[in-house]
């Protein structure tokens, strides 16, 4: 699967939620959308589910970047089409089990 990482971390509401939609009308099949948020998107999650896209929310746990910095990144939240839900759970558990 192809990710598509969008950073909203800095933008103040509505913008987050509004350059998510946008950026999910341009996923392709076999792509899925990774957001980086400074909160946890909860009003966007039922558009979410009325537009048929599945989405799983995770916490940042680094919360710094390399170089030992905070980051206004809080969540991470994986958008994806339910069709392909098994496919990207897949890959994502194949992706951690890689990086441990």
């Amino acid at each position: 699967m192809d990710e598509i990482y969008l950073d909203v971390s800095e933008l103040a509401p509505p913008d987050p939620m509004t350059k998510i939609l946008m950026a999910l009308v341009e996923l392709k099949t076999g792509q899925y959308l990774k957001v980086a948020h400074s909160r946890e998107p909860v009003p966007l999650y039922e558009k979410l589910r009325e537009a048929g896209w599945g989405f799983v929310c995770q916490p940042n746990l680094a919360e710094q970047d390399k170089a030992g910095n905070n980051t206004r990144i809080r969540y991470f939240i994986y958008i994806y089409r339910l069709a392909e839900q098994d496919r990207l759970l897949d890959y994502l558990l194949a992706t951690e089990k890689r990086r441990a």
